[in-house]
């Protein structure tokens, strides 16, 4: 084969793999630490129950994500914060009215359903009065005068016994 051959050969020819001996193992990193507010805390042992009459006025006992079978939500309504308008707000309005909690949509002074500063106050009372608080890893990631799973639960099951349903 002529040298011309030759050269072609090996131009035309894949390279041999060169061999390479990787030693060095990568850094271990240390575990992520979830920040106090968001990670899942363990039920404490005498939290075991949520009482079967929950919520109730006065109520200072655990909550229902503090529990390790907590009651069921019954319903699928959205989160609101403020400036939330529409259908469910005249809902959390209703639930309010109907538990004695006034607000600018009871008064007729809301007729674009606004979730504003008097349905606020309204729910911020229903909450005092009945000892209803909201998941903190929900709401933080919001405002705290959203109403959230918790605290329409709460209503719905008020509004449910004072309306005989239950």
């Amino acid at each position: 084969m002529s040298e011309e051959a030759q050269i072609f050969n090996q131009a035309t020819q894949p390279a041999a793999p060169a061999q390479q001996t990787v030693t060095a193992t990568p850094p271990v990193q240390p575990p992520v630490q979830m920040p106090a507010e968001i990670t899942p805390q363990a039920p404490s042992a005498a939290a075991e129950e949520m009482p079967e009459e929950w919520p109730v006025k006065g109520y200072a006992g655990p909550q229902p994500w503090e529990v390790s079978r907590p009651p069921a939500l019954a319903h699928d309504r959205r989160l609101l914060i403020s400036g939330s308008a529409g259908d469910e707000v005249l809902e959390l309005c209703a639930c309010l009215g109907r538990l004695g909690y006034e607000t600018s949509v009871s008064r007729g002074e809301n007729a674009l359903a606004v979730f504003g500063a008097a349905e606020r106050t309204a729910v911020e009372r229903f909450r005092a009065d009945y000892g209803v608080q909201e998941d903190p890893a929900i709401i933080s990631a919001t405002t705290p005068d959203a109403v959230g799973p918790w605290t329409w639960e709460a209503l719905f099951r008020l509004v449910n016994r004072v309306e005989g349903g239950e």
